[in-house]
């Protein structure tokens, strides 16, 4: 790369004593000798200017610093740099670029065998986003043979999110997360990549319902799945129809230990629709408890927030979006998403190189 002339070199050495910086070897000291040939000479090298214009230029582009939001999201990214106790809450769209289904997909595969008319049931609420009754006409259709109890439901997802199924080698932002040393990350997902990929940084995974000791998680960085995993000896964890998640989110000791685990953090959502009803009435009372004190943050693909405002107005005020917007029609929507999410990350953890 030196040889390319990327860089700017200067050398430093010492002579009888005094200190001096030179950017050319061969260039003779007052002693007589060339500076190279000084016993202790060190190199500083620098990025030429026009290599650091160039890098800067990409690295805005990647950003969408010329994009017309550009300020906002400025403001909102300045505002998780500062933001401490941060927890990254990563739903199914982070598991999305690796081929993973998403619950619609998820839920057309379980009622494949299922009668037209469930099905017209089923694709109402998918509609609505009302993703847990579809479970239950799943399960109550006669002629639906394939899943007729919740363990038959909760067998075929694990085998679905099998991880000797998913191509590793797809790009994904598990590395740009797990790389940044947060001490918590909490998701919904049932997969197992947070994990395998966790396991290159010292990460140790719990399901929340195992918890015994909120301090416990204090001794290493951990990963928690609130809603269980899909491996195969946590299958039955798994929170996944109404009945599940009332059994969850009514029992007061877990509510207690969730209030432990978030009540004095801010958390940043990624890959999460802010759909789910269960937790995000939770950690809104979590959020009244403590006067607001934690920032919530959200970063969402072509979000229309007007639709959010609507939907979720609760939920909306007390949450900051942080839009990535892309053409919905591109057939590389989902590598242009991982790439900016990629730089959002950097660009908060403060290693990402841009001028002024």
């Amino acid at each position: 790369m030196v040889q390319e002339n990327l860089f700017d070199i200067n050398y430093f050495y010492e002579c009888e004593g005094e200190a001096y910086g030179v950017n050319i070897p061969e260039k003779i000291c007052e002693c007589g000798e060339k500076i190279k040939d000084h016993e202790s000479v060190s190199m500083l090298y620098n990025l030429k200017e026009e290599i650091k214009i160039y890098v800067d230029s990409i690295n805005k582009h990647k950003l969408g610093v010329f994009e017309q939001d550009w300020l906002i999201t400025k403001a909102l990214l300045d505002s998780l740099r500062v933001c401490t106790n941060i927890v990254p809450f990563i739903g199914a769209g982070i598991s999305v670029p690796l081929g993973l289904v998403n619950w619609s997909e998820m839920i057309g595969e379980l009622s494949i065998s299922c009668s037209e008319n469930v099905k017209g049931g089923i694709q109402f609420f998918l509609g609505t986003n009302r993703y847990l009754e579809c479970f239950d006409e799943i399960i109550s259709d006669p002629q639906n043979q394939l899943t007729k109890d919740i363990e038959s439901i909760k067998y075929k997802i694990s085998e679905m999110f099998s991880f000797e199924k998913i191509d590793m080698e797809r790009d994904n932002n598990y590395d740009d997360i797990l790389m940044s040393d947060y001490p918590l990350i909490m998701t919904t997902n049932y997969d197992e990549v947070i994990d395998k990929v966790g396991e290159k940084y010292d990460y140790k995974t719990v399901i929340f319902k195992n918890i015994e000791d909120i301090k416990s998680l204090e001794k290493f960085p951990s990963i928690v799945h609130l809603h269980g995993s899909s491996s195969y000896q946590d299958k039955g964890s798994m929170v996944v129809n109404i009945d599940d998640y009332k059994n969850l989110y009514d029992d007061p000791k877990c509510m207690r230990r969730l209030q432990s685990l978030l009540g004095n953090k801010s958390i940043l959502f990624m890959g999460y629709s802010l759909d789910d009803y269960y937790f995000m009435k939770q950690l809104m009372e979590i959020c009244e408890a403590n006067s607001g004190f934690s920032d919530y943050y959200a970063i969402m693909i072509n979000p229309n927030i007007d639709i959010l405002k609507q939907r979720i107005p609760e939920y909306y005020e007390k949450i900051k979006i942080i839009s990535i917007n892309f053409d919905d029609k591109c057939s590389d929507i989902n590598k242009l998403i991982v790439e900016r999410i990629r730089y959002y990350m950097r660009y908060i953890n403060n290693s990402l190189y841009l001028r002024r």
